[in-house]
């Protein structure tokens, strides 16, 4: 009788660990895409498949990436079942000259959010002409226009070449997928911060950064990062006064 009820109690234990699993779950084949040593000037494209693990059918939102990278496949709107997926082709196309070179893609759906890394360096050993792009450019998903965005991001390592060395950053931002335009920077290689203090309300907003040298080189640009800025709160009427009256006093 008791080696019965031990028995009951492992089974009832591995029901319940296995109802956790998620209902939307997207992975990548690849944790990491390393395209390697690129040719300059050239494009290599790595193929790689993106799975939904999950118990329920998963919905591809939307497929980002940083400058420099891109990918081909898979389109948005296009639902995965439980347990499929598709191939997808992610591609990087080099510069002549500077690196290396590490990006994201970053999908959304209706589940957890996907971040794949992407690294790239350039063969035939071409020289660097430019500083080394900054790294891991963040700011808060959901900022208030009264504070604005706060961007923050990593610094490269200093260079082999002084004349190369960061003296300062640039940052670009885009409104609703508009042209970039340069908004303003740093002038001191330990500032990693900065603070867009012109956003509006019911607007997106993408922003990059770049590295810049005492010649005013810039580097290749960082990731992105994007926010949505909410609407305004809406400010309701005042009701309009009812039953006025008028009293005359002599």
């Amino acid at each position: 009788m008791i080696h019965a009820v031990r028995m009951t109690r492992v089974c009832l234990a591995t029901f319940v660990f296995a109802s956790v699993a998620m209902a939307q779950n997207l992975v990548s084949s690849q944790a990491t895409v390393n395209f390697g040593a690129v040719a300059p000037g050239s494009t290599q494209t790595v193929a790689i498949s993106l799975t939904n693990n999950g118990t329920s059918p998963l919905t591809i939102q939307s497929i980002t990436f940083s400058p420099g990278f891109s990918g081909n496949g898979i389109a948005s709107g296009e639902t995965f079942p439980a347990g499929g997926g598709s191939g997808y082709g992610v591609t990087f196309t080099a510069p002549q000259s500077g690196g290396p070179f590490n990006g994201t893609m970053v999908v959304t759906s209706n589940g957890p959010t996907l971040t794949v890394p992407l690294t790239a360096t350039l063969t035939g050993g071409t020289q660097p002409t430019q500083p080394t792009q900054p790294t891991t450019l963040f700011c808060a998903t959901d900022p208030n226009p009264a504070c604005g965005v706060v961007l923050t991001w990593k610094a490269p390592p200093a260079p082999s070449d002084a004349t190369l060395a960061v003296t300062g950053y640039h940052v670009y931002r885009n409104v609703q997928g508009g042209t970039a335009q340069l908004i303003g920077g740093t002038t001191a290689t330990q500032t990693t911060t900065y603070t867009d203090n012109t956003i509006l309300p019911s607007t997106t907003y993408t922003y990059y950064v770049v590295s810049v040298d005492a010649a005013g080189t810039e580097s290749v640009p960082s990731n992105t990062a994007q926010v949505i800025v909410a609407a305004a709160p809406s400010i309701p009427t005042p009701p309009t006064p009812q039953n006025l009256t008028v009293e005359v006093v002599e």
